[in-house]
């Protein structure tokens, strides 16, 4: 299983693993391969059948929220607060997906409040 979440690269040490990436599902090598968003799917359009057969998507993981979806009540289910503005992150908490980013912009926006839900590497 070969797991997709950004578009092929054309050049140096990313562009060579890409071309073998293709060249392995294009053969046949992967019994399935899974993009994580419509955006990564879109990226692979241009690639031979032979390779796009065995495509499958998953949205990031995560179902989109029903017609019911009560902002209120999900925060009152997290204990956060209702009536200020909420930054989200949700992945796993690692260097790469640097949510240290996002709590150092909050020192310049003290009316926003942060959530961060993940797991460790």
């Amino acid at each position: 299983v070969a797991n997709q979440s950004g578009a092929p690269h054309s050049s140096g040490v990313m562009g060579l693993l890409s071309r073998i990436d293709k060249l392995m599902g294009m053969a046949g090598l992967y019994q399935a391969n899974v993009v994580n968003s419509g955006w990564t799917e879109a990226q692979f359009d241009r690639y031979p059948l032979s390779y796009r057969r065995r495509m499958c998507r998953i949205d990031h993981g995560v179902p989109v929220p029903g017609e019911e979806f009560d902002k209120m009540a999900a925060r009152a289910a997290f204990g956060l607060p209702q009536n200020v503005w909420l930054a989200v992150s949700s992945g796993r908490l690692t260097r790469t997906k640097n949510q240290i980013a996002l709590v150092g912009a909050l020192d310049r926006l003290p009316e926003v409040h942060a959530a961060l839900a993940g797991a460790g590497p």
